[in-house]
This record gives C-alpha cells, sequence and structure tokens, in this order.
C-alpha cells in the first residue's frame, strides 16, 4: 500500500537526520583522535595526506561501492539504485559540515578522548537506526552489501567484516607509505567496530517503534 504524501516525507526528512547525525558521529571520532570508525578508515586517512576533504573522499569511496554493486550485479541492477549518488553525495557535505561544527572539540587527556569516542559510537548508532527504519533509501555500503548476497548468498554480515577489513588494510598501508607511521587507526577504531554494532542493536527496535509512531501519527 502506497505511503500517503505527508507520511513519505516524514521517512525522507527522518533518513536526512539519520544521515546528518552519522556525519556528527563520524566528526566526533575524528575529534577523539583514537582511530576512526573502520568504514571511514581509509578516507580519513588519506584526507591527512592529501588536499581533498573526508566528505569528498567519502563520496568517492562511496561512488566505488556503487560501482562494484553495478559489476555484480550486471544486468540484475536497478536503474533507481543510481539515487544512491544523490544520497552518497548529501552525506559526504554533511561530513564536512559536522566536522567544522564539531572543529571546537578538542579532548584533554585519554579518558575524555574515550568519552568523545563513546559518544561517537552512540551517536553514530542512533543515525544508522534512524537512515535504515524509514526503508525510503540504501547507502551504497548496505547496497554492496545486498548485492553480494543477491548474487552469491555471501551474508550481509560477512560482506560488512570484508569491507571494513579491505578498508582498514588500505588505510594501514597508505599510512605507512605517506608517513612512515600509523595514523588515524588506532584502538578507538576496533572499539567503534563493536561498540556501534551493539548499540545498533540496542536503539534499532525503539527506533522503528518511533517511527511507526510518527509516521502513523501523519495524515
Amino acid at each position: 500500500m502506497r505511503l500517503p504524501s505527508k507520511k513519505l516525507l516524514i521517512r525522507y526528512c527522518i533518513f536526512v537526520a539519520g544521515l546528518f547525525l552519522m556525519a556528527i558521529g563520524i566528526a566526533l571520532s575524528v575529534r577523539a583522535d583514537m582511530g576512526i570508525s573502520p568504514i571511514s578508515s581509509l578516507p580519513y586517512v588519506l584526507s591527512l595526506g592529501m588536499p581533498i576533504s573526508l566528505g569528498l573522499l567519502t563520496i568517492i569511496l562511496h561512488t566505488g561501492f556503487l560501482a562494484c554493486e553495478i559489476i555484480i550485479l550486471k544486468r540484475e541492477f536497478y536503474l533507481l539504485s543510481l539515487l544512491q549518488i544523490p544520497v552518497t553525495i548529501v552525506f559526504g557535505m554533511f561530513i564536512d559540515v559536522a566536522c567544522l561544527l564539531c572543529s571546537w572539540i578538542v579532548p584533554q587527556g585519554y579518558l575524555m578522548q574515550w568519552v568523545v569516542l563513546i559518544a561517537s559510537c552512540i551517536i553514530l548508532a542512533i543515525g544508522i537506526c534512524l537512515q535504515i527504519t524509514p526503508r525510503v533509501f540504501v547507502m551504497a555500503s548496505e547496497g554492496l552489501m545486498l548485492a553480494a548476497f543477491q548474487k552469491y548468498n555471501i551474508p550481509l554480515e560477512r560482506t560488512k567484516i570484508a569491507i571494513d577489513v579491505t578498508l582498514v588494510t588500505l588505510g594501514i598501508i597508505y599510512s605507512f607509505a605517506a608517513f612512515s607511521t600509523l595514523l588515524g587507526i588506532r584502538e578507538g577504531t576496533v572499539a567503534s567496530a563493536v561498540l556501534i554494532g551493539l548499540f545498533v542493536k540496542q536503539f534499532k527496535n525503539p527506533a522503528e517503534i518511533w517511527v511507526k509512531r510518527v509516521t502513523g501519527n501523519a495524515g
């Protein structure tokens, strides 16, 4: 049954809000300086050595995900999935805005770095739940996981781990090649991978209930 326009608009707004919260979470993880989450590890390390923003590099990365999705699915690829491109552009722009908004945050001491990192994981997890729950768009990283499942029946979680490991590995290689030391990938990277997953599991059901309540009350 097709949603009334107002309900659909609310779902779009919730999705966009989720993207922005995800961007804030990423920006906070940058300010924590404990190592960024795996999915953003390669763009962040590249941004340290290039005159290109984290947001733009994220757009490039997700465009690469979409290209992989097209290669995997071939004729089974739906043209409607190209909507992942504007979603990716908006997400990248949000990341750059969020980095500017959070630029004043400079945690003093190791404990405060952990506080900021955990806050980033919580906000990022809430953003992920709000982005997924409305079911209006799919981000390119999710599209790639779905493509691998559709074509090769590879479990989504296994594809996600493969993507994360690949990005972290490439980030490490670039870091040592460009700076002769490890930058952007630390204990916080591992912690983020674990904590974000745990927080998403905690927030997913409440987010679904809230979205249904909000859209259900809309005329």
